[in-house]
């Protein structure tokens, strides 16, 4: 990266691993630095991207207004380039934030939208992961048909891909919803 320090995608990749080894502080710096550029460039695919990560991090920070804030202006330069797989990415995370706030309402309209974008892209895991996170929701609102509806879609989506971890993490959550009806 000190040999092409304009390299956004360098700069999102090093706050990404930042962001993995929890060195949220140093991400925060990467990330607002590399949003400084992409700004001065005019690159709105790039600026979504990396406001989403920044959004995370701040997230993990337990800044979650100003998650809520970045996610805004993420999906504004994602819609500009029509990005649908990252605003499905920043839909989910939003509607994460606005559950953990109580907001339960807003976070199944995220949820939901969050589906229809990643339908769009024919992102199946997307797609799932989006439909658990719903579930959930419905759980915690002893919702449980509509959840047992979710859960069986999200299953379908992603049965046969391969995918063991998400396809354990739904069937469990699908038993979880088993129990309560």
């Amino acid at each position: 990266m000190a040999a092409e320090p304009e390299n956004l995608l360098a700069r999102r990749l090093l706050a990404g691993l930042q962001y993995q080894h929890t060195q949220y502080t140093l991400a925060k710096a990467t990330l607002t630095s590399a949003i400084e550029h992409a700004t001065a460039i005019n690159n709105e695919r790039e600026l979504a991207k990396l406001r989403l990560l920044l959004a995370q991090t701040a997230l993990e920070m337990t800044e979650i207004e100003p998650a809520l804030a970045l996610l805004s202006v993420a999906k504004t330069h994602a819609a500009k380039v029509n990005e649908w797989l990252y605003l499905g990415y920043i839909a989910q995370l939003a509607g994460v934030i606005n559950q953990r706030l109580g907001r339960n309402e807003e976070a199944r309209l995220q949820f939901k939208q969050a589906i229809k974008y990643h339908r769009m892209m024919g992102y199946p895991i997307g797609q799932s992961q989006s439909l658990n996170l719903l579930v959930e929701l419905e759980i915690v609102e002893h919702n449980y048909p509509q959840a047992y509806r979710d859960i069986a879609r999200s299953f379908e989506q992603i049965s046969g891909l391969g995918l063991t971890e998400l396809e354990a993490a739904t069937l469990s959550l699908m038993a979880k919803v088993e129990d309560k009806r």
